[in-house]
């Protein structure tokens, strides 16, 4: 069911679960039909190596070594089925962004080169001023990265300062993410005094902004209601307007009201914040 892959990413090896169907949905997930199996954690402590999806690859899915969002998607549903004691109900796999159709590559090679990702959903470079969405849309956070004192091991260098990368205990193989920040979290216990523009809701999810601003200047993405209709579609009621806005992913919405100054709320995918669970 497992298998070593040799000289992953600079690593001397990778276990990954080879096994049939987990192999079918591994391919179908990153879009990588060269993919050799899904990979397992290799960083941690306790039971988490080699018992955890690779946190770097699925960072939101139920079986990854920290928690989070919780997508049970058809990787862990396939696990199961492989063991041969479970039949898995497919319709009931949740989709997962993170890594969605992204390609070999993300599994090959490194999750920035020169500070530079092609993967911005998912990684980051620099941390700036302004907050921005976590990956699973639950929260606000900066981006987790910081200086080491010594260079990192070469396979975990991603910018001209070999010294630089993302935190040693985010399982991340070093690569650095929008973390989320105490107190911001969307849907439960966010504190508005540092969530400007927030709507704060058991159904709020995080949105991305484009020069969304109020009366003291640049706010970053925001926090706003969501609702996901049985046609695919995005409704969004964000916070001084308590009207419901079809919100088509690929478009944008300019929000009116008392809160807002200008710019932009970026329509969200289906995929990001309409999950089951």
């Amino acid at each position: 069911m497992t298998q070593l892959i040799p000289e992953v990413r600079g690593k001397e090896n990778v276990l990954v679960v080879s096994s049939p169907k987990t192999l079918e949905k591994t391919r179908a997930h990153f879009n990588c039909a060269s993919a050799p199996g899904m990979e397992l954690e290799d960083e941690g402590g306790g039971a988490t190596p080699s018992s955890h999806w690779k946190r770097r690859n699925a960072k939101d899915e139920l079986m990854a070594g920290f928690p989070g969002a919780g997508y049970y998607t058809a990787l862990t549903m396939a696990a199961f089925e492989d063991m041969g004691f479970y039949r898995a109900q497919w319709s009931m796999a949740e989709q997962m962004p993170w890594g969605s159709n992204s390609g070999c590559e993300l599994l090959t090679e490194k999750c920035l080169t020169d500070g530079v990702t092609r993967y911005p959903e998912m990684f980051c470079g620099a941390r700036r001023e302004l907050m921005k969405c976590t990956s699973d849309r639950l929260a606000l956070g900066i981006c987790k990265i910081t200086t080491y004192p010594n260079p990192l091991p070469s396979q975990f260098q991603y910018f001209s300062n070999p010294r630089r990368g993302g935190l040693l205990g985010d399982l991340m193989d070093y690569c650095p993410f929008i973390g989320e920040l105490e107190g911001t979290r969307c849907f439960d216990g966010g504190d508005v005094r540092h969530m400007r523009g927030c709507r704060i809701g058991p159904s709020s999810r995080c949105l991305k902004s484009d020069g969304l601003r109020d009366f003291a200047g640049l706010i970053g993405d925001v926090c706003a209601e969501v609702s996901c209709d049985d046609d695919g579609d995005v409704l969004v009621r964000y916070l001084g307007n308590d009207t419901w806005h079809v919100c088509p992913e690929g478009s944008s919405i300019t929000p009116t009201g008392p809160v807002f100054r200008g710019g932009n709320i970026v329509c969200p995918r289906h995929i990001e914040v309409c999950y089951t669970h």
